[in-house]
């Protein structure tokens, strides 16, 4: 049984409970300790299910108990925020601390907390702020301390309902729901008596006939209908908890502040004195922005585990980068599918390189090697195309086409497409194509730039003359802006860097957390189609430097590229839900070896080893 569903349920019950006690403690009921005595005596109902709720034991007994009694003050201190607060302010501050708190707690468990749960509390923090900020700002001196007054009553409210949560949790692991339901009331008996006894406590609840809640009156009738709502969604809440973390069951809880705050609108021009909302455009908008902040906030906190178990693990490999950094490319690429036994790669196909002279026949002696292997090794190929490929400078332009007048390039161009497409696209190899790298994100030495038309025209021909293999391109995953990528391609590729270079801190981490990825996927495949697949096509493995690598120090190299982030950025790809990788730096774990550094070879195949 999905907890989704019985969550938003109990929250919506919950709205109507909150709306019904804002109304009767600022009309009828003459204090917060009332809602406690009379919560306690109804909730004792569940005891006729004694017979069929098996008899915890006396540790678990004793985590019930105290998880009831936690929950019971904070249900004290949040009716009395209600009292005086804004039923629209006081319900969304203590539900978005109350699963602030239980990441924090659930985080230093597990030593540290994720990005997605940074970012979560950050952004429902400033939704809370946004919130209240008019309040703040607009407030008297006494009202401001009241304010106050009313915010620590919510922080202690939050950290109580935390804490409930989180030892009730303890206790399910060892005993039935209905178990605990049933037998943590039973602390709530002396409960009732203590109030009943001290009499300070008793003059509240019987403080006159005007004030005594009676079954069949109109108070005593809202009274138990807000109880029931209540009690229904504190029972679902807490089943939603026997199924789930109780972090991820809080973190539905945005659905309430809308149903709240357009509820209690709807009703201060009958009861001006309970729901007293400001009708401004300028709050109505502010509030709205809060609240949407807050249900931000709470969704990307509950995304705590990986949706991914297993990628499928690939390479780009250029045989132009690996003489660069002084090695045969047609070795390396052995010792690659040697070592890695990698079953997807990418190669650049550069152009420069096909076509040297405007008059010779294309040179594929080079790119037939590679394409061969793959075939003899089962390996599957994406070969990039264009004039921007992998590999710094970016751009690859023959010296003779760099004179043509653009109709002269761009038919030259989709003629270099035309031949390789042609050449390979019965191999069993190719897997897709790839149209230019990252076409519209500014980096590299690149002219003439990449304009829409022009990539259009390259995708219809690499289309036209092999309608049976997929088309891809790729876009920046820090910086691109995908749903504006051409809806007709089938495979958006996307690069994901962890460290990146920065004027001020040479190894500057990213703070982007991966639902900024995930969110951006599921972006483009509802603009372009749920059929379109989004794969991570540069997976940062090596450091990125101003200078070439061979001439930067190694030193540098290690500390801008730790070996943990290997294994860190792997999972950071699986925790923003991709299925299909393709690493970034394989040539530069072999130079490593030559210089001494084999930890970053030996890791690779530990981890390629470990995805299959």
């Amino acid at each position: 049984m999905s907890y989704v569903l019985i969550s938003l349920l109990a929250y919506v019950l919950n709205g109507v409970a909150v709306l019904t006690d804002k109304f009767l403690l600022t009309k009828k009921i003459p204090h917060p300790i009332s809602y406690v005595f009379y919560i306690s005596a109804i909730s004792l109902v569940v005891l006729f299910a004694l017979p069929f709720a098996p008899v915890p034991g006396a540790s678990v007994m004793i985590l019930i108990s105290i998880s009831t009694l936690l929950w019971t003050a904070g249900a004290y201190f949040l009716f009395s925020a209600l009292k005086t607060g804004l039923a629209s302010r006081v319900a969304p501050i203590i539900g978005t601390l109350t699963p602030i708190f239980l990441i924090v707690y659930y985080s230093f468990l597990e030593t540290s907390i994720s990005l997605n749960q940074t970012w979560g509390a950050i952004i429902a923090t400033l939704g809370m702020t946004i919130l209240i900020l008019h309040d703040i700002r607009h407030g008297g001196r006494r009202e401001k301390t009241e304010e106050r007054k009313e915010l620590i009553l919510e922080i202690a409210s939050a950290l109580l309902f935390a804490a409930s949560y989180v030892i009730l949790k303890e206790a399910y692991e060892t005993i039935s729901f209905l178990s605990a339901l049933v037998w943590s009331r039973f602390i709530l008996i002396p409960i009732g008596i203590t109030i009943l006894v001290i009499p300070s406590l008793k003059k509240h609840i019987f403080a006159s006939k005007e004030d005594a809640i009676k079954p069949f009156s109109k108070t005593g009738l809202i009274f138990f209908f807000g109880q029931l709502s209540g009690g229904l969604s504190q029972i679902l809440i807490l089943f939603s908890i026997s199924l789930a973390n109780p972090a991820l069951v809080n973190s539905l809880q945005g659905t309430q502040y809308a149903f709240l705050f357009l509820v209690s609108l709807c009703l201060k021009k009958k009861f001006p004195k309970s729901f007293n909302e400001n009708y401004s455009w300028k709050i109505i908008t502010q509030k709205v922005l809060g609240i949407l902040l807050i249900a931000m906030g709470l969704y990307a906190m509950t995304f705590t585990e990986s949706k991914v178990k297993k990628v499928e693990l690939g390479i780009t490999f250029s045989p132009r980068y690996a003489e660069e950094l002084h090695m045969n490319p047609r070795s390396l690429f052995e010792r690659v599918i040697q070592d890695l036994h990698p079953q997807k790669i990418r190669i650049p196909v550069y152009w420069d390189e096909i076509q040297p002279n405007a008059t010779s026949s294309p040179n594929f002696s080079h790119l037939d090697f590679y394409v061969r292997r793959a075939e003899e090794k089962g390996v599957k190929l994406i070969l990039a195309l264009g004039y921007k490929v992998p590999r710094y400078p970016e751009c690859f332009i023959p010296p003779w086409a760099e004179r043509l007048k653009e109709k002269d390039f761009n038919a030259a161009l989709l003629r270099e497409i035309g031949m390789v497409v042609e050449r390979y696209k019965h191999s069993p190899a190719i897997k897709a194509w790839q149209v230019e790298n990252e076409p519209f994100f500014p980096f590299g030495q690149c002219s003439p730039s990449i304009s829409g038309d022009r990539l259009k025209l390259e995708i219809n021909e690499a289309r036209k003359r092999d309608p049976l293999h997929p088309v891809m391109i790729t876009e920046s995953g820090e910086f691109g802006f995908w749903p504006i990528t051409p809806q007709n391609v089938d495979i958006l590729g996307i690069s994901l860097y962890r460290r990146q270079l920065s004027p001020y801190i040479p190894w500057f981490k990213s703070p982007l957390p991966p639902l900024f990825y995930e969110i951006k996927a599921k972006m483009f495949k509802f603009l372009h189609g749920r059929n379109k697949n989004v794969i991570v096509s540069e997976l940062q493995m090596e450091p990125w430097a101003n200078d070439p690598l061979t001439e930067t120090s190694i030193p540098y190299q290690i500390r801008v590229m730790p070996l943990k982030d290997m294994g860190n950025n792997i999972q950071f790809s699986k925790d923003a839900g991709f299925r299909e990788v393709y690493s970034w730096g394989v040539e530069w774990w072999y130079y490593m070896e030559k210089q001494g550094h084999p930890e970053y070879l030996n890791t690779a195949i530990q981890l390629f080893q470990h995805e299959k």
